[in-house]
């Protein structure tokens, strides 16, 4: 029986320590504006002698970084920083065998009346003004790409305008699947013709700063997407 000499132990805690040193040093140098999206970082030699760490540390600590989308290894370039984490997040959903078009709409379901809650009588004209284009873009005759720009557009700009980051991330996370399912329905007319009703039923509700209001229109909204995705037979 081969022992494990306590030392080696220690020296293996010692490195994970120093893996997690230098994702919260990566980490927290991005939250102060230290580094900010498309900077390439320090090499090697002087970014594990900054952070305190050795290199394999260090590579190790980057590779998990790059997996979280945080940073991208360029190979003979350096890395840089970057913000992939929607993707990720995306391609994780796209390896969940329960993930679907159903579980997507539930999803929406929560963020969409939550956002309500929080933006109902927020909005100024100019932002109500913004989202009555998009209304008016969202029509069959403008073109399949057009009503899927529109449609997109529209509830990203409800999710910017409640000013938290953590749903305004969120919206960029369900972008791409958001995308797939508006380009699969909008392109049937009686769809395209619905969806401009209903978003301009919510648009109608929110100038009125009714509450009760926008959410029976948003939840109505949804209501009908889950019965065109069941028509259609469309889950993924």
């Amino acid at each position: 029986m081969i022992m494990v000499k306590p030392m080696d132990e220690h020296r293996h805690i010692g490195r994970m320590g120093a893996v997690d040193q230098v994702i919260s040093y990566i980490r927290a140098a991005i939250q102060s504006g230290q580094y900010v999206v498309g900077d390439k970082l320090p090499n090697e030699a002087i970014l594990a002698e900054t952070i305190g760490v050795g290199r394999s540390s260090l590579r190790e600590g980057m590779r998990i970084l790059a997996a979280y989308g945080l940073v991208e290894i360029r190979q003979g370039e350096g890395t840089f920083i970057t913000d992939q984490t929607a993707e990720q997040f995306f391609e994780i959903i796209g390896y969940m065998p329960n993930a679907n078009f159903h579980s997507f709409i539930e999803l929406r379901r929560v963020v969409e009346t939550g956002t309500m809650m929080l933006i109902y009588n927020k909005l100024s004209p100019k932002v109500l003004s913004e989202l009555q284009a998009l209304v008016d873009q969202l029509d069959y005759k403008n073109g399949l790409e057009a009503c899927v720009q529109a449609d997109r557009a529209f509830h990203k700009l409800l999710l910017t305008c409640t000013g938290n980051p953590l749903l305004i991330q969120i919206e960029r996370m369900i972008y791409r699947m958001r995308s797939e399912l508006l380009y699969k329905i909008m392109c049937y007319s009686d769809i395209a013709e619905a969806a401009h009703v209903a978003h301009q039923a919510i648009l109608d509700a929110l100038k009125a700063q009714d509450k009760i209001r926008c959410l029976e229109a948003t939840t109505a909204h949804l209501d009908e997407v889950t019965g065109n995705i069941i028509r259609l037979n469309i889950d993924r």
